[in-house]
């Protein structure tokens, strides 16, 4: 089991990096996306998005033992987060800022480095063998970056290149909108104090 880190603004650090942070980047960057607009955010997904499970009372999970943290279910949570995160901000922004979330396939790249062990030998050599190239993960999200058929899909996401439905919690729109005001107060408390704010 690997172990639990945090980043300096005692996030989660899995959730932070796969979510939180992008979210809170995306919110500075609105306003330039609007003047510059037509414009696109593509975020990074994941198939297992899944397996996620949001508890909108403890969305960092600061109330888990230590002894019971699961890196790979807090992945999930982040993923789920993301598709929620970016159907939601389809239907807030203005109609020229399209938004998709873009799964890249099981890609060949460092992210298993903590695991060691048996268990990490098996996983860097199956990597090795069947995974994508970190060039073919890549595939979709330039696809949801300039292809113009897919302006009408904004808030959707895709695999492969293509439009793929979603699970019934990856499309609850109403624990979308819960998620956002949920992940824009944890912003507030976390950093906007550090950092000047998170602007609107």
């Amino acid at each position: 089991m690997c172990p639990r880190t945090f980043t300096e603004d005692s996030l989660d650090m899995v959730f932070g990096v796969n979510y939180v942070g992008p979210f809170y980047l995306t919110k500075l960057l609105t306003p330039l996306l609007k003047r510059s607009s037509p414009s696109r955010v593509v975020n990074v997904a994941s198939g297992g998005y899944s397996s996620g499970r949001l508890n909108l009372e403890d969305l960092n999970g600061d109330r888990k033992k230590a002894s019971s943290y699961d890196m790979w279910q807090t992945y999930c949570d982040s993923k789920l987060a993301v598709l929620l995160w970016t159907r939601e901000m389809a239907k807030r922004n203005v109609p020229n800022i399209r938004c998709f979330a873009a799964h890249p396939g099981t890609v060949r790249t460092n992210i298993m480095r903590h695991w060691t062990g048996m268990s990490g030998l098996f996983l860097n050599t199956v990597s090795s063998l069947f995974f994508r190239s970190p060039e073919g993960g890549a595939q979709t999200i330039i696809d949801c970056a300039v292809r113009h058929d897919v302006d009408q899909h904004s808030g959707r996401y895709f695999e492969d290149c293509e439009m793929t439905e979603v699970t019934d919690a990856a499309a609850d729109a109403q624990f979308a909108m819960r998620l956002w005001a949920k992940t824009e107060s944890l912003v507030n408390s976390r950093l906007a104090g550090t950092r000047g704010g998170a602007g609107s």
